[in-house]
């Protein structure tokens, strides 16, 4: 039989992660590469129904949606949702018309397999 230093070493680890109680992943799967986004805002205090632009950059090229918080829940804002430049950064535009201190978070998808979806919040003051 030959041996594989890759596999010997990660069933070395993975033996001492089960001796420490550590949970694995099933065989065959890998951990997702973490992704980045950043956000922001054109203006943070607007009045109900201005426009502002959110713009900002994910670590890959990908899909920026833009969420709205509402209560305890998370509602995707209708229409802002753009495709990164091949640099990801990006720029949507939103129009806000519930008043007061609105909470948006900016979620990118990166196009590459494997690769993690990431958040990033700003709060708009809409009078």
């Amino acid at each position: 039989m030959t041996h594989h230093p890759r596999r010997t070493a990660a069933l070395v680890a993975a033996t001492a992660l089960a001796g420490l109680g550590a949970t694995l992943p099933a065989a065959g799967a890998h951990a997702a590469t973490p992704s980045r986004i950043t956000v922001a805002a054109s203006d943070t205090s607007v009045s109900s129904g201005e426009q502002l632009v959110l713009s900002g950059r994910l670590s890959q090229a990908g899909v920026v949606r833009v969420v709205a918080k509402d209560g305890t829940s998370w509602t995707p804002l209708t229409g802002a949702v753009v495709h990164t430049r091949r640099d990801g950064s990006y720029a949507v535009r939103v129009v806000l018309s519930r008043a007061g201190d609105r909470v948006l978070r900016v979620v990118g998808d990166p196009d590459a397999a494997g690769v993690r979806t990431s958040r990033a919040r700003v709060v708009v003051h809409v009078s």
